[in-house]
């Protein structure tokens, strides 16, 4: 067999539905890196006498209350959206190093301590420690930051 014999084998051997999905990971990228590529618009340019538009194909998601494209906003937004996921990722995953290291190789109590928090924790739903921190911390983007967020004069 030749070497493009083999490669034409290896394809076959891909499931269908990769494609799609890597296709659709492949935008996602180029969205986040380069999104004026994707886009060529830009999303707060605010055209009033198009607001809440219902979707076309000139406005594939339609427009906002500003008459701003919706599509065009998810594109630019697409790298925060990937950066937030990354940084929860990133800090959950360095947390739970953290915490498994403790309690595997500390003393006794600090294990059976850490052991009785995570078992609370996991006895709430999700969306209720959600809303328990939001609650707590406040909403928007100012408690996740390491200080307040300067409004520039303006409340």
């Amino acid at each position: 067999m030749t070497i493009t014999a083999k490669r034409l084998m290896a394809w076959k051997q891909i499931p269908l539905a990769t494609l799609p999905a890597s296709g659709f990971l492949v935008f996602l990228l180029v969205s986040a890196i380069i999104p004026n590529a994707i886009s060529a618009t830009d999303p707060y340019a605010i055209a009033p006498r198009h607001a809440f538009l219902s979707p076309d194909w000139s406005h594939p998601f339609g427009t906002d209350q500003s008459g701003r494209d919706i599509l065009t906003r998810v594109i630019h937004g697409t790298r925060q959206s990937l950066l937030v996921g990354a940084g929860a990722v990133a800090i959950s995953f360095s947390g739970g190093i953290i915490l498994g290291l403790a309690g595997g190789l500390g003393p006794r109590w600090l294990q059976k301590s850490i052991g009785a928090i995570i078992d609370v924790l996991f006895s709430f739903p999700a969306l209720i420690l959600a809303l328990l921190f939001s609650a707590s911390l406040g909403t928007g983007a100012g408690p996740l930051g390491s200080g307040p967020i300067d409004m520039g004069g303006r409340m």
